[in-house]
Protein backbone atom coordinates (compact mmCIF):
# COMPACT_ATOMS: atom_id res chain seq x y z
CA UNK A 1 0.00 0.00 0.00
CA UNK A 2 2.76 2.45 0.95
CA UNK A 3 4.59 1.84 -2.36
CA UNK A 4 1.35 2.58 -4.20
CA UNK A 5 1.02 5.84 -2.26
CA UNK A 6 4.61 6.68 -3.11
CA UNK A 7 3.81 6.19 -6.81
CA UNK A 8 0.77 8.47 -6.44
CA UNK A 9 2.93 11.12 -4.75
CA UNK A 10 5.49 10.97 -7.56
CA UNK A 11 2.74 11.33 -10.19
CA UNK A 12 1.18 14.18 -8.16
CA UNK A 13 4.54 15.96 -8.07
CA UNK A 14 4.59 15.68 -11.85
CA UNK A 15 1.17 17.38 -12.05
CA UNK A 16 -1.14 14.37 -12.46
CA UNK A 17 -4.46 15.61 -11.02
CA UNK A 18 -6.10 12.15 -11.01
CA UNK A 19 -3.17 10.68 -9.07
CA UNK A 20 -3.45 13.53 -6.56
CA UNK A 21 -7.19 12.97 -6.08
CA UNK A 22 -6.59 9.24 -5.66
CA UNK A 23 -3.80 9.92 -3.15
CA UNK A 24 -6.05 12.14 -1.02
CA UNK A 25 -8.82 9.51 -1.06
CA UNK A 26 -6.36 6.77 -0.12
CA UNK A 27 -4.78 8.77 2.69
CA UNK A 28 -8.01 10.06 4.26
CA UNK A 29 -9.07 7.00 6.28
CA UNK A 30 -5.45 6.13 7.15
CA UNK A 31 -4.74 9.64 8.46
CA UNK A 32 -8.09 9.86 10.27
CA UNK A 33 -7.39 6.62 12.17
CA UNK A 34 -4.02 7.96 13.33
CA UNK A 35 -5.55 11.31 14.30
CA UNK A 36 -8.26 9.64 16.40
CA UNK A 37 -5.67 7.40 18.06
CA UNK A 38 -3.38 10.34 18.91
CA UNK A 39 -5.96 12.96 19.91
CA UNK A 40 -8.66 10.70 21.40
CA UNK A 41 -11.11 13.13 19.81
CA UNK A 42 -13.65 11.77 17.35
CA UNK A 43 -15.56 15.07 17.18
CA UNK A 44 -12.66 17.12 15.80
CA UNK A 45 -11.02 14.26 13.90
CA UNK A 46 -12.42 15.30 10.50
CA UNK A 47 -11.10 18.84 10.88
CA UNK A 48 -7.68 17.65 12.02
CA UNK A 49 -7.58 15.08 9.22
CA UNK A 50 -8.35 17.82 6.70
CA UNK A 51 -5.53 19.93 8.15
CA UNK A 52 -3.19 16.94 7.78
CA UNK A 53 -4.20 16.45 4.15
CA UNK A 54 -3.66 20.15 3.49
CA UNK A 55 -0.23 19.71 5.08
CA UNK A 56 0.45 16.77 2.73
CA UNK A 57 -0.61 18.92 -0.24
CA UNK A 58 1.62 21.82 0.82
CA UNK A 59 4.56 19.48 1.47
CA UNK A 60 4.30 17.36 -1.69
CA UNK A 61 7.25 19.18 -3.23
CA UNK A 62 9.43 18.36 -0.20
CA UNK A 63 8.92 14.60 -0.45
CA UNK A 64 12.08 12.94 -1.71
CA UNK A 65 11.27 9.83 -3.73
CA UNK A 66 14.38 7.97 -2.56
CA UNK A 67 13.32 8.38 1.10
CA UNK A 68 10.78 6.43 3.10
CA UNK A 69 7.18 7.64 2.97
CA UNK A 70 6.28 6.74 6.55
CA UNK A 71 8.48 9.27 8.47
CA UNK A 72 7.48 12.09 6.10
CA UNK A 73 3.77 11.38 6.44
CA UNK A 74 3.89 10.76 10.20
CA UNK A 75 5.77 14.01 10.82
CA UNK A 76 3.05 15.97 9.01
CA UNK A 77 0.35 14.22 11.07
CA UNK A 78 2.30 14.75 14.31
CA UNK A 79 2.76 18.48 13.66
CA UNK A 80 -0.91 18.96 12.82
CA UNK A 81 -1.98 17.09 15.98
CA UNK A 82 0.40 19.27 18.03
CA UNK A 83 -1.14 22.35 16.41
CA UNK A 84 -4.55 21.06 17.46
CA UNK A 85 -3.44 20.63 21.09
CA UNK A 86 -1.89 24.12 21.13
CA UNK A 87 -5.08 25.59 19.73
CA UNK A 88 -7.19 23.79 22.34
CA UNK A 89 -4.89 24.93 25.15
CA UNK A 90 -5.15 28.56 23.98
CA UNK A 91 -8.92 28.25 23.76
CA UNK A 92 -9.11 26.94 27.36
CA UNK A 93 -6.93 29.72 28.73
CA UNK A 94 -8.89 32.36 26.81
CA UNK A 95 -12.07 31.06 28.38
CA UNK A 96 -10.48 30.83 31.82
CA UNK A 97 -9.29 34.43 31.79
CA UNK A 98 -12.37 36.02 30.22
CA UNK A 99 -13.42 38.65 32.76
CA UNK A 100 -16.42 39.86 30.78
CA UNK A 101 -18.71 36.96 31.62
CA UNK A 102 -21.87 38.07 33.38
CA UNK A 103 -24.60 35.97 34.92
CA UNK A 104 -27.18 38.43 33.58
CA UNK A 105 -26.90 41.42 31.30
CA UNK A 106 -27.04 43.69 34.35
CA UNK A 107 -23.75 44.70 35.98
CA UNK A 108 -25.21 44.60 39.46
CA UNK A 109 -23.20 44.08 42.63
CA UNK A 110 -24.08 40.36 42.50
CA UNK A 111 -22.48 40.00 39.07
CA UNK A 112 -19.38 41.91 40.16
CA UNK A 113 -19.01 39.65 43.21
CA UNK A 114 -19.50 36.50 41.13
CA UNK A 115 -16.94 37.69 38.58
CA UNK A 116 -14.46 38.39 41.40
CA UNK A 117 -15.10 34.94 42.89
CA UNK A 118 -14.50 33.32 39.49
CA UNK A 119 -11.30 35.35 39.01
CA UNK A 120 -10.09 34.42 42.50
CA UNK A 121 -10.87 30.77 41.78
CA UNK A 122 -8.81 30.90 38.59
CA UNK A 123 -5.94 32.64 40.35
CA UNK A 124 -6.14 30.03 43.12
CA UNK A 125 -5.73 27.24 40.59
CA UNK A 126 -2.89 29.10 38.85
CA UNK A 127 -1.07 29.71 42.13
CA UNK A 128 -1.35 26.00 42.92
CA UNK A 129 0.90 25.25 39.94
CA UNK A 130 4.59 24.51 40.52
CA UNK A 131 6.59 27.77 40.68
CA UNK A 132 8.22 27.48 37.23
CA UNK A 133 4.87 26.84 35.52
CA UNK A 134 3.06 29.44 37.60
CA UNK A 135 5.63 32.13 36.79
CA UNK A 136 5.52 31.33 33.07
CA UNK A 137 1.70 31.57 32.89
CA UNK A 138 1.58 34.75 35.00
CA UNK A 139 4.25 36.51 32.91
CA UNK A 140 2.71 35.61 29.57
CA UNK A 141 -1.03 35.63 30.27
CA UNK A 142 -1.54 37.96 33.22
CA UNK A 143 1.35 40.44 32.86
CA UNK A 144 0.95 40.15 29.07
CA UNK A 145 4.69 39.94 28.31
CA UNK A 146 5.86 38.46 25.03
CA UNK A 147 7.48 35.05 25.17
CA UNK A 148 10.84 36.68 24.45
CA UNK A 149 10.45 39.21 27.31
CA UNK A 150 9.18 36.57 29.74
CA UNK A 151 12.04 34.22 28.83
CA UNK A 152 14.58 36.98 29.45
CA UNK A 153 12.97 37.77 32.80
CA UNK A 154 13.12 34.09 33.81
CA UNK A 155 16.67 33.70 32.47
CA UNK A 156 15.78 30.83 30.12
CA UNK A 157 15.42 30.36 26.37
CA UNK A 158 12.20 31.27 24.61
CA UNK A 159 11.67 27.60 23.69
CA UNK A 160 11.98 26.58 27.35
CA UNK A 161 9.45 29.22 28.35
CA UNK A 162 7.02 28.03 25.66
CA UNK A 163 7.39 24.50 26.99
CA UNK A 164 6.62 25.70 30.53
CA UNK A 165 3.53 27.56 29.35
CA UNK A 166 2.38 24.45 27.48
CA UNK A 167 2.86 22.32 30.59
CA UNK A 168 1.02 24.92 32.66
CA UNK A 169 -1.94 24.73 30.24
CA UNK A 170 -2.03 20.96 30.63
CA UNK A 171 -1.92 21.20 34.41
CA UNK A 172 -4.63 23.88 34.44
CA UNK A 173 -6.81 21.68 32.26
CA UNK A 174 -6.38 18.75 34.66
CA UNK A 175 -7.07 20.95 37.69
CA UNK A 176 -10.23 22.43 36.17
CA UNK A 177 -11.51 18.98 35.22
CA UNK A 178 -10.97 17.87 38.82
CA UNK A 179 -12.81 20.96 40.05
CA UNK A 180 -15.72 20.22 37.70
CA UNK A 181 -15.88 16.62 38.94
CA UNK A 182 -15.92 17.79 42.56
CA UNK A 183 -18.65 20.34 41.85
CA UNK A 184 -20.85 17.80 40.09
CA UNK A 185 -20.72 15.32 42.97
Amino acid sequence: MKEYWKELIIKSQEGDREAFDQLMQELYSFVKAIVIKNTKNIVDSDDITQECLIGVYKSLATFEVDKSLKPWLYSIIRFKCCDYFRKMARKEVTILFDENIYVTSDSSQTNILEREERKNGILEVVTALPDKLKNAIILVKIEDLSYKEAAAKEGISEAALRKRVSRAYKELGKNFKLMEMNLSE
